[in-house]
């Protein structure tokens, strides 16, 4: 058995969603699946020649699914989903408790640098309760001071506030707040968003103290670590100008917290997010270089084990977040193949990185920037090649290219295909996330990757240089910074696209049924283009080749001689679809949409007529028409409305000012 290490994640990852969505035991599950084996083993004897038998293709599902495999799926699963179930009721009963408290009283650990928040400080704070088990929480300190919500780094370093640093052990008295469930329908979960990060609840601290005693080697390490980092940090500062400080911190340390919030959208907007999240090409640059730099030193292995120790270092700068733990996993399982003259396999890789995550975690399964993360690497492992062979085919049938006397002209024709087939390939699984979670595609998505595609490698090398001669000598640090600059800036310029008309595309949520007919129609390309690029499954090929010719000619066939009933059906269904609603009229719908302080109600009639009365406001930055209310009308499939109704123009009714 091939991968035994992805079939176990598999079967976690089940484990898991039944966990989390389902009341009641997985175990039926693989009962039942198990008796459809073997009723359909039964059934599937050959009595004669058909196209569409059980018998026919019955012995391909049995070497995808055998006895091995369901075994390692159900063990697997089973685990994971005890362990969901567990966590869930200790964190639904511990909640309950700290929240019938009149106060919380817990002496910890802090276990983050500063979050800053408008209005208010926050850390992670780490309470131990056995020796097995410690429970995060959020505490945040308020402050009135209406300049907290800057992101300029200088504004904020000399403030009057508690200032405390990773390891710090404090006693704290406030109250605990319960994380909101879903206020809307398929809204926002801020528990659940919780629940991945592994917090418990948040804490607003009345009164803090700080207890005097020596940190933990593990915690002064990383303290130190986090002081040098922050004065690196502010060198560049000293250096760049302020956007492009920020979003150099973002690229080269993952701290996305200083770039500008217009900034973000821009590069969101343009489909350009992942060059902001340390990932795979920054390990790749980073083992490559101490690769080159010290191999004729320190000879191959000894270079090796210290691009582990190197790796491991710069994951704890940056932050352990979904993309950093699996390219670092990754890159750490290819020098450690190396070491011992093993090859190294990138799906067994994939699966390391993801086990170790969600079983540190079940519930980062259920993070967006994982899913985004391990979706765009298996899209690209699945469909790069495929697409890029297509691409080259159909480009090499012009004659003028096909015979081109220079060779660089070809070269720089590949590179461009391999980029486009890598963004192509990527989005083939991004796709549904993104619709799903954010209702929206990008429309300019291939040609901006391809602007970027240009600079990235150069600004990868670049910022890793000019961040040496940061920490090596300043004077130099300044002289690059003009290249720096100028890179940064075209950067800057291509995330506009963002800002170009129809960028972006709302679009409702999607029916489940379309889901599955959206991946099983890629799983079918996927499988045809296997068969047909494999010399071993010839025999399989040309099976699933002839079925296929058979559906084309069936169809054209019954098309021919029975077009005139197609349109026909056709024309019924558009009817229908229509006017089902005159004809069938459904029940009154009223809907109360939680804004926050403001007031939206959405009405259906029996007719589907969709009325909005009131969008809600708010007086701070937050945008409840972006952030709440249009999410929620496409949520429920709703892209147009018959009538909106405004009842006064309050601000917590309707933003005027969006109006004018």
């Amino acid at each position: 058995m091939r991968r035994p290490i992805l079939i176990v994640v598999i079967g976690y990852i089940i484990g898991i969603i039944w966990g989390q969505y389902l009341n009641f035991s997985i175990v039926p599950l693989y009962i039942f699946i198990t008796i459809c084996l073997y009723i359909m083993k039964f059934f599937s004897s050959p009595k004669k020649f058909k196209v569409f038998s059980i018998h026919r293709y019955f012995k391909y599902l049995k070497i995808i699914i055998n006895a091995k495999i369901l075994l390692i799926l159900f063990l697997s699963s089973f685990i994971s989903y005890n362990i969901v179930i567990s966590k869930n009721q200790k964190r639904e009963i511990l909640q309950n408790q700290f929240q019938n408290q009149s106060k919380f009283i817990q002496t910890g650990t802090i276990v983050s640098t500063q979050i800053i928040e408008e209005y208010k400080i926050r850390y992670i704070f780490e309470v131990k309760y056995s020796t097995l088990k410690n429970y995060r929480f959020y505490i945040d300190i308020k402050n009135n001071n209406k300049d907290l919500n800057t992101k300029s780094l200088k504004k904020f370093q000399n403030r009057n506030i508690t200032n405390l640093e990773f390891g710090d052990k404090v006693k704290i008295k406030g109250e605990f707040i319960k994380p909101e469930k879903q206020r809307n329908y398929k809204g926002f979960d801020y528990n659940n968003y919780l629940k991945q990060k592994d917090i418990l609840g948040i804490i607003e601290v009345q009164e803090l103290e700080k207890i005097n005693q020596n940190k933990s080697f593990k915690y002064n390490f990383i303290s130190l670590v986090n002081n040098y980092v922050q004065s690196l940090k502010n060198k560049a500062y000293q250096i760049l100008p302020e956007d492009i400080a920020s979003l150099f911190i973002g690229i080269v340390f993952g701290d996305r917290s200083m770039i500008d919030e217009e900034t973000v959208q821009n590069f969101n907007a343009s489909s350009l997010s992942h060059i902001l999240a340390v990932s795979g090409m920054h390990f790749t640059f980073l083992i490559s270089g101490v690769i080159i730099l010290l191999k004729d030193f320190l000879g191959r292995k000894k270079t090796y084990i210290l691009g582990i120790v190197v790796i491991l270092l710069y994951m704890v700068i940056t932050g352990f977040s979904a993309s950093i733990f699996r390219a670092g996993i990754m890159g750490i399982i290819m020098l450690i193949s190396k070491l011992i003259y093993r090859k190294n396999d990138i799906w067994t890789s994939i699966s390391i990185s993801l086990l170790f995550m969600i079983i540190y975690n079940p519930f980062l399964i259920f993070d967006i920037g994982l899913q985004l993360s391990y979706c765009a690497m298996i899209g690209i492992l699945l469909f790069q090649k495929m697409i890029y062979k297509y691409l080259m085919k159909k480009v090499l049938k012009i004659k003028k290219i096909r015979y081109h006397p220079k060779k660089l002209i070809m070269t720089f024709i590949s590179k461009i295909l391999e980029y486009i087939s890598v963004t192509i390939s990527a989005q083939i699984l991004i796709l549904p996330i993104m619709i799903y979670n954010f209702h929206s595609i990008s429309v300019y998505f291939l040609f901006s990757n391809l602007l970027a595609s240009f600079i990235t490698e150069p600004l990868f090398i670049i910022s890793w240089i000019f961040l040496f001669w940061i920490i090596i000598c300043m004077p130099v640090a300044k002289f690059i910074s003009i290249l720096i600059i100028f890179f940064y800036k075209l950067l800057i310029l291509f995330s506009k696209m963002g800002q170009l008309p129809y960028a972006q595309i709302l679009v409702e949520r999607p029916y489940l049924f379309f889901t599955i007919i959206y991946f099983l129609v890629f799983t079918l390309i996927l499988i045809y283009n296997t068969l047909k690029t494999s010399k071993l499954r010839y025999a399989t090929f040309q099976r699933f080749k002839n079925l296929k010719a058979w559906i084309i000619y069936k169809s054209k066939f019954q098309l021919k001689f029975q077009r005139k009933k197609f349109i026909l059906v056709i024309l019924i269904i558009f009817i229908f679809y229509n006017f089902s609603y005159q004809m069938f009229p459904q029940n009154l719908k009223i809907f109360f949409i939680d804004v926050g302080q403001g007031d939206s109600s959405l009405i259906i009639t029996p007719q589907n007529k969709k009325i909005l009365i009131d969008g809600g406001g708010s007086l701070s930055n937050f945008d409840v028409g972006e952030q709440t209310l249009i999410p929620y009308l496409l949520s429920r499939r709703i892209k147009k409305l018959d009538l909106l109704i405004i009842s006064h123009f309050d601000i917590d009714h309707i933003r005027t000012d969006c109006l004018l």
